[in-house]
């Protein structure tokens, strides 16, 4: 089972709860085993990934995120790193056209080989028999990762979509650019030119301030840079990736302890979860509506009844308090589910 690193900061030997998306940490680690036991090999490669919407569907899709994750995430119940802050970001305007492309490395595999009968002197028998934990960490992927959006709000009169065909084709090429090694076209230099985006930079490597981009080529540039920035930390390896994770009675049965009463994982169906990605999405639409309506409202209050404006406000303060409400008992329900 691997699962992809959105902020857990798990350690190698780290047990880690699949019903909850959890770890307090506790290592069935007696020490550090000795690198004469653990795979390590280079792993080169790379993928691009980009997406046209800014839906959670879409975000999760990009950071490698599925089944329960996911909800843990959105219930508030799995705190997100610098990579998983892409999860947290939403637009705020109605006139915003949003496109956002990732790029990830891989440098090395790191892994605990089992078959070595000397890995039983590493192993805390005692906490691996009595753990109420799912599986534990056995290894890492290593490399870095960036998602880099592209944004322009919308100016009295323009296309919208023209505007998107702009970024479009302005994020295609950056991906084209390095999955191929080639130079962003001739087009896309000139409309990167005529309209001015803005650019954001999430990830767990960042670049230095004055390599920060402030235009396309700046952004080809800059992912171009990222096997370098990943060679500067972590011994050349970046930053962890992906856990690899082993189940607990797997573990045991290994090392010939005996199996406890398996622990059911309680997995919660497709549809629901994209229902529930759904009504997210829905909220954040929403919220903009209704801010947009009421910054309307308030910027021509003296065209408008004292009435109006009270009433307004009162429907953002109704809004708000359902979102939390949903958000809560949604927190509970997971909750509730993971016992």
């Amino acid at each position: 089972m691997n699962i992809p690193n959105i902020g857990q900061g798990m350690v190698l030997g780290a047990l880690y709860d699949a019903r909850k998306d959890t770890s307090n940490n506790v290592s069935i680690l007696k020490g550090k085993v000795p690198p004469a036991l653990i795979v390590s090999r280079d792993e080169p490669g790379f993928s691009t990934k980009y997406i046209t919407s800014e839906s959670y569907k879409d975000k999760f899709d990009v950071l490698d995120i599925s089944g329960n994750l996911k909800v843990n995430v959105l219930a508030g119940l799995v705190k997100v790193n610098a990579q998983g802050k892409y999860l947290t970001t939403e637009k705020t305007s109605s006139k915003s056209i949003k496109m956002s492309m990732s790029y990830e490395i891989q440098t090395k595999l790191e892994e605990i080989n089992l078959e070595y009968d000397a890995m039983i002197e590493y192993i805390n028998m005692d906490t691996l028999s009595k753990t109420d934990a799912t599986h534990a960490v056995m290894g890492f992927m290593w490399g870095a990762k960036m998602v880099c959006s592209f944004e322009y709000t919308l100016k009295e009169g323009e296309s919208k979509e023209e505007i998107k065909a702009s970024l479009s084709l302005a994020v295609a090429s950056v991906k084209f650019s390095l999955d191929g090694g080639g130079s962003l076209n001739k087009r896309t230099e000139e409309s990167s030119k005529e309209i001015s985006f803005q650019f954001s930079i999430i990830g767990d490597i960042i670049p230095q301030e004055d390599e920060y981009p402030t235009t396309v080529e700046g952004v080809v540039g800059l992912l171009r840079k990222l096997p370098r920035l990943a060679r500067a930390a972590n011994e050349g390896k970046g930053s962890v990736l992906v856990y690899k994770l082993v189940s607990i009675e797997s573990l045991r049965d290994r090392f010939k302890l005996q199996r406890s009463l398996d622990r059911v994982v309680s997995t919660i169906e497709l549809d629901m979860i994209a229902k529930i990605e759904t009504i997210f999405d829905t909220i954040v639409e929403n919220r903009i509506r209704l801010t947009e309506a009421s910054n309307d409202i308030l910027e021509y209050s003296e065209f408008v009844t004292g009435a109006d404006v009270k009433r307004i406000k009162k429907e953002l303060r109704v809004f708000g308090h359902d979102e939390e409400s949903f958000k809560s008992s949604l927190k509970k329900i997971v909750e509730a589910m993971q016992c």
